[in-house]
């Protein structure tokens, strides 16, 4: 192999590669648990939805303390709409190792 070659692999590899996170749980500043959520309207235009209009939500700390759900659902006067809900550490139930980071 071209040493060229085996250092543009090597490059790749290395920036490819990830860092693995464990679960995380917010806590306050006193060391217990803190519940955070996001809620904001927001509007914009572009050629897609012409005027529109939406609403993001989001929470920390539900429906699970490591949990992370987000949903935004937006409107627009040419008949476009939108909605999205991710989520993120949700842990199956009876399965104590299995967390899933959903999309819909």
């Amino acid at each position: 192999m071209k040493p060229k070659v085996f250092f543009l692999l090597l490059s790749l590899t290395v920036l490819a590669a990830s860092t693995a996170y464990g679960q995380g749980v917010r806590v306050g500043p006193k060391g217990e648990f803190s519940e955070q959520t996001l809620s904001l309207p927001y509007a914009f235009y572009n050629e897609s939805f012409g005027f529109a209009v939406g609403y993001v939500y989001g929470v920390v700390g539900r429906p699970q303390k490591q949990a992370t759900l987000l949903a935004t659902a937006m409107a627009g006067t040419k008949g476009s709409a939108i909605g999205f809900l991710v989520g993120r550490d949700l842990q199956m139930p009876r399965i104590e190792r299995l967390f899933l980071d959903p999309i819909i």
